[in-house]
């Protein structure tokens, strides 16, 4: 992963529960941004392997924390 990734949430929405039974869901958007466009590449992976990898660790990390289904969206942008 390079050196220099940064963060940003741009959303944080609870959608409301379907059933009295389970909790809301939570829909998270994040832009990865990268230092340079070539790092791009890198971080999204072939076919977008390694991002969906960290995207699904994340979700399910989240999910057990925060006891509630977890979609979480990600996309990766450069700062250049």
């Amino acid at each position: 992963i390079p050196y220099g990734l940064r963060h940003k949430i741009t959303s944080w929405d609870t959608s409301s529960s379907p059933s009295a039974h389970s909790a809301a869901s939570l829909n998270i958007e994040c832009d990865v941004i990268v230092p340079r466009k070539h790092l791009k590449a890198i971080v999204i992976g072939k076919n977008g392997a390694a991002v969906k990898r960290v995207s699904e660790a994340a979700a399910a990390e989240m999910q057990q924390r925060f006891q509630r289904r977890v979609s979480l969206a990600i996309r990766v942008k450069s700062s250049t």
